[in-house]
Parts: C-alpha cells; structure tokens; sequence
C-alpha cells in the first residue's frame, strides 16, 4: 500500500496535472490566437490534430517520463511503453476538445436572404430565411487517395458545388460566389485489381449520383461556412470546373439537417470519457512494476537536503536580525 501511495504521489498525480494542464493551455491558446484573435489562418486538421499531437510530446517528455523512470523495469522498451501511454492519453482528450472547441464558439447569424452575407458579421453558422439552390448547374471535382500502413486502403471522394442564390433570376449573371456544399466518399482494398477497382468506381459513382438526385437540399435548418480545411480546397476545385458560373471568390456552405443546438453532438462528455479511460489504463499500469528503491533512496536524499539547506537558511537570517539589533 505505501508502494502504491508513492506511485500516486510521484507519477500518477504529476500525469493528470500535466495532462489537464496541456489540454487547457493548448485550448486557450487556440482560441485566443486563432477563434477569438483571428490573428492569421492556420488549416482546420493542424490546428484540430497534428498541433495537439505533436506538442503533447513534449509535456510528456519534460514532467512524466523522468517521473516513468523511477519504476524498475527489465528493459528501457517498457518505460518507452508507458510514456507512450501517457502520451495517447493526453493526445485523445486534447484532439476531441479542439473540435469541440470549434463548434461551440461558432455563433448563428439569421439572414433573410444570401445576398445579405456580404453585410453581416462573419460567423461560422447561417440562416437563411428563402434561398435558390441551383442544382441544375452543380459541378465535381473526384479525389483517389491511397492510405494506410502499407497503402492498403484506396478511397474515392467526389465533391459537389451547387449554385446558391437569393432567386432564381439571378442566374442570369453568370456568376456565383455563394455554393453548397456536398460530398460522398467510399474506401475499397487497394489490393484489388485495377479491374475491381473500376467497377468499384462505377458502382460508387452510380449511388453517388442517385443519392444526389434524390436529395432535397433545400431542406436545411443552417449551413455552415467552410474555413481553411483540406475539403474546402477540393470544393474550390469543383467551382473551378464549373461550366455555367463563374466565382472570384467562393464562399462554399455545408448543409444541416439538424437542429443548431445539436451541433455538439457527443462531443463534450467524449472528451471526459477519453481522458478518463486513458487515465485509468495508465493507473492500472502503475500497478505492475514496482518502484526502485535505490531512485527513490536519491529522490528522498534531495529532498532532506533542500530542506536543511532551507532551515539552514532561516537559521542565519534569524541570527543576522538579532545580530543587528543588539
């Protein structure tokens, strides 16, 4: 039981507060330099995920892993192990709480009409009172990525733009800078032949076209403006293609059908279940090895000394005070 104290004490409890104290400080960062300052523009995926997951290391590195070593392990692979672990603990709450972020401080702007964006104060969040979604005139872009370990998975992505205006007459200009956004995806084994994957392909394709024709996309209750993310780029793609309007500057929506208030989702309670089970996994390690005896003889050692080097201190500032009255 002392063995287990002393693990609290000395690794478990510095774990949680690097971890809570990572999440908050990356997480005002955030929203400080980049939702509320709006000081320059970063991609949605490094900002969300590749920020978080390679800044966590770092916190790992100063203040868990030295506290790791004072476990007795048969090999240095198994205290990498634990750090790993307290690594992806940290990762996974600081990841999910960064999306969560962005949606809930995205405010609602009511508009009568889409014209009236240009006027309004930017937000991520629209409404809008009567549109014209020009489906008629959408136009693609297709995207094939290969991914995986060992590029073993292949996935296809078509991204459609819609025109989107105040009224039907307004095609008459020939040219949109307002369009919906929609796209459909599917992932196929790269292991199959180039035969397969074409009829993959057109199978795909086929189902993405019927689930287009059949969508009523004016059903919204909000749209979302797209920001600096790898989708929106492909949309832009798509605009470009466009036979029938041009744009010189696209401002591409995503569609909701549900209600703004929702918008969440699970969001917030994953964010205290991921960091919940990541610190039970990592308090359930801690159970297994055992402290080494010889650190913690050192770590005590260090410590008896700053404190008489503190008494020590005290002592003589006591006697200079009486020396200097008398």
């Amino acid at each position: 039981m002392n063995q287990f104290n002393e693990k609290l004490r000395l690794i478990y409890l510095p774990f949680i507060a690097t971890a809570v104290g990572f999440v908050l400080f990356y997480t005002f960062l955030n929203w400080a330099l980049f939702v509320k300052g709006n000081f320059f523009s970063l991609k949605q995926d490094i900002l969300n995920l590749w920020l978080p997951f390679g800044l966590s290391v770092i916190p790992v590195l100063i203040w868990v892993r030295p506290k790791i070593k004072l476990l007795r392990f048969k090999n240095d692979r198994a205290s990498t192990g634990y750090s790993m672990v307290a690594w992806f603990a940290i990762i996974a709450p600081a990841i999910i709480t960064q999306h969560y972020l962005e949606t809930a401080t995205g405010k609602l702007t009511a508009l009568n009409n889409i014209s009236q964006f240009n006027t309004a104060t930017a937000t991520k969040y629209y409404s809008l009172e009567k549109c014209y979604i020009d489906k008629a005139h959408a136009s693609i872009h297709t995207t094939a990525n290969v991914s995986g370990k060992h590029d073993e998975t292949l996935s296809y992505c078509v991204f459609v733009t819609i025109p989107l205006y105040e009224n039907a007459s307004d095609t008459i200009s020939k040219k949109c800078n307002f369009w919906l956004g929609e796209n459909y995806k599917k992932s196929i084994s790269n292991r199959l032949s180039s035969e397969e994957k074409r009829e993959k392909y057109v199978a795909f394709a086929q189902e993405a076209q019927q689930k287009f024709d059949t969508t009523k996309f004016e059903n919204f209750v909000y749209l979302e403006r797209l920001l600096n993310t790898d989708d929106h780029e492909a949309f832009n793609a798509a605009v470009a293609k466009n036979k029938f309007f041009s744009s010189d500057q696209p401002v591409v929506f995503v569609a909701h059908q549900t209600a703004f208030k929702k918008r969440n989702g699970e969001t917030l309670p994953w964010i205290f279940k991921s960091f919940g089970i990541g610190a039970l996994v990592f308090l359930i390690l801690l159970l297994f090895p055992s402290l080494d005896s010889d650190k913690l003889a050192s770590i005590h050692k260090i410590k008896r000394a700053k404190r008489s080097e503190r008494w020590l201190g005290l002592l003589v500032d006591t006697n200079s005070k009486h020396l200097n009255q008398s």
